[in-house]
């Protein structure tokens, strides 16, 4: 169980850096690819935190997860 959270956690931490950074006038260091590819794994991320906290009965949280996703 403590592996789930400790997952979860870094997931969230991942979200967390991830939309601070979108929101930043910072341009991505890599090519266009990497950038997709990043902003795929973040939406993923995203996606997996709304289903958590779905799971949870935390329809809110979820809402918004989900709708930062798309």
């Amino acid at each position: 169980m403590s592996n789930v959270s400790e997952e979860r956690r870094k997931r969230q931490q991942n979200i967390k850096e991830g939309l601070q950074f979108i929101q930043s006038p910072l341009s991505y260091p890599g090519t266009q690819e990497q950038y997709a590819v990043y902003l795929r794994a973040l939406v993923r991320n995203l996606f997996n935190e709304g289903n958590d906290v779905y799971r949870e009965h935390d329809w809110n949280n979820s809402i918004s997860q989900y709708t930062e996703a798309l």
